[in-house]
């Protein structure tokens, strides 16, 4: 089979009956061979995932980062949000730009790399969402989850500003993306079970935010572990040596009152 086939047959249903180690298999071959944009893409960000849960610290495929996304940008600059509605997620430019975001920093994390490093991936890939600025309820989870994870860095940083900052834009986003689902279109039970997931991330921002404004201290709340179990796409209890690299990156002395 060609890339197509195997991506339609193993990668693009979401409900998968393969081994996490075969479908990490089939995506390296997949991303060995000629793919389209929308399939190396996506193919990436589920070989990503599977290397972190099978526990792989190589990933070969890497470099190919840098190239999709910027691909992705290229396209995304000359197209609207009514192309983009158009479009199922393994299709739509943005879905995919923000899923290769998101995966990047989970391995950029599970490989090890130091938070300053981490830092200023995720906030060139997160100022390049906010600027787009296309909002809808599959979006959510992704840029959430993502935002909170560079908000935590924020914080561990001494940047408090910038967290403030980060904290004020997820608002906007989600007022945006909740005002559009007032516009007469329903949306799918799963991408507002993404919205309403997005909830708990969201609250954990603004927990940072209290807590550096000196409002109120939720350790339930804003501490390391409840921070990766909120922006984390990989599950922590599940896989716990994603966690204890995420750990390592953000946990510090300033989460003590």
């Amino acid at each position: 089979m060609n890339a197509d086939e195997l991506y339609k047959k193993h990668v693009f249903n979401s409900k998968r009956s393969l081994r996490e180690d075969e479908v990490r298999d089939i995506c390296g071959e997949i991303l060995e061979s000629d793919f389209s944009l929308e399939v190396g893409s996506s193919t990436l960000t589920v070989y990503t995932y599977k290397l972190i849960e099978t526990n792989q610290k190589e990933n070969c495929h890497f470099a190919l980062y840098d190239k999709l996304l910027t691909s992705l940008e290229e396209r995304l600059k000359i197209l609207s949000g009514c192309d983009l509605n158009l479009k199922n997620v393994r299709e739509d430019e943005f879905q995919l730009f923000i899923s290769l975001v998101t995966s990047r920093w989970h391995w950029l994390v599970f490989s090890g790399e130091p938070l300053d490093s981490i830092s200023q991936v995720l906030e060139r890939d997160v100022g390049a969402i906010f600027e787009f600025g296309f909002y809808k309820e599959s979006y959510s989870l992704n840029i959430f989850k993502t935002a909170l994870f560079l908000s935590a860095l924020k914080f561990v940083s001494g940047e408090r500003l910038c967290q403030i900052e980060i904290a004020e834009k997820c608002i906007d986003i989600y007022k945006a993306i909740v005002a559009r689902m007032g516009g007469g279109c329903l949306p799918s039970s799963s991408h507002f079970s993404d919205l309403a997931t997005s909830n708990n991330s969201i609250e954990v921002i603004l927990s940072g935010v209290e807590w550096v404004e000196g409002k109120r201290f939720r350790k339930e709340r804003w501490n390391p572990s409840r921070i990766m179990h909120a922006s984390s796409r990989v599950s922590p209890s599940k896989y716990p040596e994603f966690m204890d690299s995420g750990l390592k990156v953000i946990s510090s002395h300033d989460f003590q009152v």
